[in-house]
């Protein structure tokens, strides 16, 4: 934490992640491979002694054209004054329906231990810092849980950044994004949105939400405008929020969709009801609940 690189973040807003595409040379996603950048991008995306996280841009060049998935809606996707928060979530996914992923599909097989360094006691060191050896310069091990929880870490990360893509392509258990999540063991939170997508229905929300882990404790999702949820979204989100023990704090925005009645609320206060935890909860665009769900 005494180092440049560490204070240097401390004054950043965010990361911008620019993976190469596949060419003759090598690629894609080179650095995924390489040591220095897994560590940094775990340094910096996941220090809690932050005010507020730092964002992650995601960049990539696939057939002469630049593609960027943004954490949160560019300037350019709000180009009228009199546009929404939702409208200007609807452009960006719009726009980054074209990003390539089989770039980000790298991004879910790193692993740290076995990442390459120019210098190999750049390697040495950071393996070493990572598993909290004694001697920096010492044989770092093979195999350690510190470099299983950063590797989850990432993936993690990377799999949440791939799955609007993923989803439009139908690809999001072929990449096995639900396992990535599912399998970290230090996320606390999630904030993800899926605003104006025309390809997330019961089914590929299911396949999200049933994979949150045990631990989280603040969930934030935007489904506004995803126009193919029914009911079944509803009582299926209810019933999964309602068994995560430690969740304190849950929001969802669901203006623009006209297919969840009041049945579906009925049946998401009951699943909720279960939650042993949860102090606040935050319900947006909400048209159709009538008295039984408000109860």
């Amino acid at each position: 934490r005494q180092t440049s690189f560490y204070k240097a973040l401390q004054l950043a807003r965010g990361v911008l992640l620019i993976l190469d595409a596949s060419t003759p040379f090598g690629g894609p996603a080179t650095p995924f491979t390489r040591i220095w950048c897994a560590f940094e991008e775990h340094v910096a995306l996941t220090d809690d002694g932050r005010e507020a996280p730092l964002l992650l841009d995601i960049a990539t060049c696939h057939r002469g054209k630049g593609h960027v998935l943004t954490d949160g809606p560019a300037e350019g996707d709000q180009d009228d004054w009199l546009e929404t928060e939702e409208d200007a979530l609807e452009n960006k996914n719009k726009r980054e329906a074209a990003f390539p992923e089989e770039v980000l599909a790298k991004g879910l097989t790193v692993t740290l231990e076995t990442a390459e360094a120019s210098v190999d006691t750049d390697r040495v060191h950071i393996l070493n810092a990572i598993a909290e050896m004694p001697d920096l310069d010492g044989v770092p091990p093979a195999e350690h849980l510190n470099y299983q929880r950063v590797n989850r870490r990432l993936r993690c990360i990377f799999a949440l950044a791939a799955w609007p893509v993923a989803l439009r392509c139908g690809k999001v258990q072929k990449m096995g994004l639900p396992g990535a999540l599912k399998a970290d063991t230090e996320i606390t939170q999630l904030n993800f949105s899926f605003s104006g997508s025309k390809a997330l229905d019961d089914d590929g929300l299911h396949s999200l939400i049933s994979n949150i882990p045990s631990q989280l404790q603040r969930v934030s999702l935007d489904l506004s405008a995803c126009k193919r949820l029914t009911d079944a979204s509803t009582k299926n989100l209810g019933i999964v929020m309602g068994d995560l023990p430690q969740l304190a704090s849950a929001s969802f925005n669901v203006s623009r969709i006209t297919s969840i009645g009041g049945s579906g609320w009925k049946d998401f206060g009951m699943g909720l009801s279960r939650s042993p935890s949860l102090q606040e909860l935050i319900l947006k665009g909400i048209t159709s609940m009538d008295n039984s769900g408000l109860k």
